[in-house]
């Protein structure tokens, strides 16, 4: 989360898998809340740019 923190501030796009029940995903959750990154269902499709 601190990595994503620090992203969003210097405003760099985030990307962020869809919330599920598992607790590892609420920082997911809590930043696709709070619009610190945008869905992306897709991981190969993320992964493209790169």
């Amino acid at each position: 989360m601190h990595t994503a923190v620090v992203a969003a501030d210097l405003n760099r796009s985030l990307l962020a898998p869809p919330a599920t029940e598992d607790i590892r995903a609420d920082g997911s959750a809590r930043l696709l809340a709070e619009q610190r990154a945008v869905l992306e269902p897709d991981p190969a499709r993320a992964l493209a740019p790169l």
